[in-house]
């Protein structure tokens, strides 16, 4: 690189694989690979473009000045290198956009090359040219060379190999973890069965202890005016609190009133509801499949011929 084939006693044709890009070694590596093999494509007179194009941008990189600069940004600004990662993904869009034009294949095919249009080939030097005059000149007078998306892009990958790095390792450290874990308790089983084990035993002890600080609630507590086996729904009151469904079902208790003597719905009886109320808890009784009155406590209806009315 930087010095003319003639001049040279041995050539090294040896395509160059970069684990990690975005040193000086990894440039000089990306330009060799695009220079031989061009080289070993074309063994004639005929001259490559790419090949052009890496020694343009290779007589650059190989400045005494350039080189200096570069090799001292390696580390701070790997964006310089991606820079001309850039450049090359923009040279090769010119060629490979000229190559897929149906009309410029047909002129090749027919040998036509005086009718091949030069302009692409003019605009990939002119990429070389640009880049090179772009990081003389931030060799010199310290101008600033703009990331481009594939920088951008690696980052973005990076922090997405990363993220799925500490997500393996954090797999890794819990199973090893479970692993002391099991050892360390005599195997005494799967860890998963005795940590089940233990926070069902937890649930119920915790169960009993609420169970024992709850006031005992008497038997009046327990007797509703509504019978059901299931749960209980409750209609809906056209004004103020709503009806307490565990208050109102037989043999069943409202935890929070028995806990505070207080709650936020209604426990007024069946029988000291107005009129308007009754008659909706008789509507709803009659229409609902599986509720009755509990006529022990509810003495304002009676039931004939399967339908409940008033008394």
């Amino acid at each position: 690189m930087g010095e003319a084939s003639e001049n040279l006693s041995k050539l090294s044709r040896k395509c160059v694989v970069n684990a990690r890009f975005g040193s000086y070694a990894s440039v000089l590596g990306l330009l060799g690979n695009i220079w031989v093999l061009q080289d070993i494509y074309f063994t004639d007179d005929a001259t490559s473009c790419l090949r052009e194009w890496a020694e343009i941008v290779g007589d650059c990189v190989c400045n005494t000045e350039v080189q200096r600069y570069m090799l001292s940004v390696q580390e701070s600004k790997p964006e310089v290198a991606f820079a001309l990662l850039n450049a090359a993904e923009q040279m090769f869009l010119q060629l490979t956009g000229q190559c897929c034009r149906r009309s410029e294949l047909a002129k090749v095919n027919s040998k036509n090359w005086a009718g091949v249009s030069p302009d692409p080939f003019e605009d990939a030097k002119d990429i070389a040219t640009s880049f090179c005059n772009k990081l003389a000149n931030a060799a010199k007078s310290g101008e600033a060379i703009t990331s481009g998306h594939m920088y951008e892009n690696s980052l973005h990958a990076l922090a997405m190999k990363r993220a799925a790095d500490h997500r393996h390792a954090d797999e890794l450290l819990s199973i090893t973890r479970a692993v002391e874990r099991k050892a360390t308790r005599g195997g005494r089983g799967d860890d998963e069965d005795n940590d089940r084990e233990s926070k069902k035993a937890r649930r119920d002890r915790q169960r009993t202890e609420r169970d024992a600080a709850r006031p005992p609630s008497s038997d009046a507590d327990r007797v509703g005016g509504i019978l059901c086996s299931t749960f209980l729904k409750v209609p809906t009151y056209a004004s103020g609190k709503q009806p307490c469904g565990a208050g109102h079902k037989q043999g069943v208790a409202c935890n929070k009133f028995v806990a505070t003597g207080k709650c936020d719905r209604c426990h007024t009886p069946i029988n000291d509801l107005p009129a308007d109320k009754k008659e909706l808890w008789r509507t709803h009784v009659n229409t609902t499949p599986g509720i009755e009155f509990n006529t022990t406590v509810v003495k304002c209806f009676k039931k004939v011929d399967g339908k409940w009315i008033d008394v």
